[in-house]
């Protein structure tokens, strides 16, 4: 069984449940995760992630991972396949909620890593072996990190990970299922789902966060990915995964759902630019794909703008596809970033 792999390959049909954004004018990429709960609860994702893995029982049908953690650099770090392109920070969520305590639930398995753990942003460090999730045989849903007796107050729990791993584990992955909270008393507790609630839906790998100095995206940061081959968690008792991005599982996409009669997404042109197909409820109404390579870099450019829609709930899905303009110079075989393809903001017309 595969874990990311099935985040990065075959076709995912559109249709993912999510909260819908009503007549906004502009919903940026970073649109949080929030959950109704004592106030509100959010997730943030930040650095590179493989999203909505689907191939495990997770608690909420989904789980994220991730495995990179440390900057490449020349020569590659000690652990090269935890490392980033330069850019890229390590990878991190982070959970702000209001309550007396909270549970980390995510999975054990032979192929898993080291997290940093901070609350309140003070790295825990009892007991020992605090964040390492190796195990010789895989446990899902699992409880990793719990605290309890917090005051009543707002606080955060940021998992990162740390491109470290138990000498018997064979790879660097932290899963994140779902995040336990404690209320306090007289009030109900609940859980938070990874996926939670989002006006955007990321599928496969993704770049999130980013706030790159030299950009200049509409809200600060943005999404974006150029749909590696990564071969992903495998299971070891598993046939060894394909070395090209052929097989099943999910390509990289990422959905936005809204209610309105139109919708532009909007990204960057840049020389390092790819090719995406936009779907528009599960329909691609353009060919060729849209390209958004240039040979300068344009920020904030209106990459696709739909037809006029009936007035109602819709999905806009834009698919990495890992190809480039004819135009571009990009050598595909020494950059990994040849195909980028960005989601900085969507406009909706009510």
């Amino acid at each position: 069984m595969r874990w990311l792999q099935a985040a990065m390959c075959s076709v995912l049909a559109v249709g993912v449940a999510a909260p819908v954004v009503t007549h906004a004018t502009t919903v940026e990429e970073t649109a949080t995760t929030t959950t109704n709960y004592l106030g509100t609860a959010t997730i943030t994702y930040i650095g590179k992630w493989h999203m909505t893995e689907i191939t495990r029982n997770w608690s909420g049908g989904t789980a994220a991972a991730s495995k990179w953690a440390t900057q490449c650099s020349n020569p590659p770090p000690p652990l090269p396949n935890s490392c980033t392109d330069a850019s890229v920070p390590a990878a991190k969520v982070t959970l702000s909620f209001s309550g007396t305590g909270v549970t980390w639930i995510g999975a054990l398995g032979p192929q898993l890593g080291i997290a940093n753990i901070y609350v309140d942003g003070v790295l825990q460090q009892q007991p020992a072996n605090v964040g390492d999730t190796y195990a010789p045989t895989e446990q899902i849903q699992k409880e990793l990190f719990s605290v309890s007796g917090l005051a009543n107050v707002p606080h955060t729990l940021a998992i990162e990970v740390s491109g470290t791993k138990n000498g018997a584990s064979s790879d660097y992955i932290i899963v994140v299922d779902a995040f336990d909270i404690v209320a306090p008393s007289g009030y109900p507790s609940g859980r938070i789902q990874e996926t939670g609630q989002a006006a955007v839906t990321y599928y496969g790998g993704w770049i999130l966060g980013d706030n790159y100095a030299i950009h200049i995206w509409s809200g600060g940061t943005a999404a974006y990915s150029y749909a590696e081959c990564e071969p992903g968690i495998v299971n070891p008792n598993s046939p060894s995964p394909p070395t090209g991005c052929s097989g099943t599982g999910v390509t990289t996409r990422a959905v936005f759902t809204f209610r309105g009669t139109g919708v532009t997404w909007i990204g960057n042109r840049h020389p390092q630019g790819g090719q995406a197909n936009v779907y528009i409820d599960g329909i691609l109404p353009q060919s060729p794909p849209v390209d958004t390579w240039w040979s300068v870099e344009q920020s904030q450019q209106r990459l696709f703008t739909s037809g006029t829609l009936t007035q109602g709930i819709h999905t806009l899905a834009i698919e990495v596809l890992g190809t480039q303009s004819t135009a571009s110079n990009c050598a595909a075989g020494t950059l990994p970033s040849c195909f980028i393809v960005s989601v900085d903001a969507f406009d909706v017309t009510p």
